[in-house]
């Protein structure tokens, strides 16, 4: 579609953390964070975007965001598939 890129390690080049719920299931946020690593990763997605040189975001959405995309065959917007919101 677009050319995504999968990665080992979470940095600046990260757009997007695809992670896993059961239908219905609504993840609470600090688990979700947790689940990314340490205060480092958990900082990168909450903060990052002030240090990224063109303030990006890291979004941490649930898989529907995924499948719903390549259904349609176009980037839906994230933010009703968002597993941690933006503050």
């Amino acid at each position: 579609m677009v050319g995504a890129k999968s990665s080992t390690t979470l940095d600046e080049n990260v757009t997007h953390i695809v992670t896993f719920h059961k239908e219905g299931q609504e993840l609470p946020r600090d688990w979700v964070l947790r689940s990314l690593g340490g205060e480092k990763e958990q900082e990168l997605v909450l903060y990052g975007h002030f240090c990224h040189p063109h303030g990006q975001y890291i979004n941490v959405v649930y898989q529907d965001w995924l499948a719903d995309s390549l259904a349609k065959g176009f980037i839906l917007c994230e933010m009703k598939f968002m597993a941690v919101p933006r503050m």
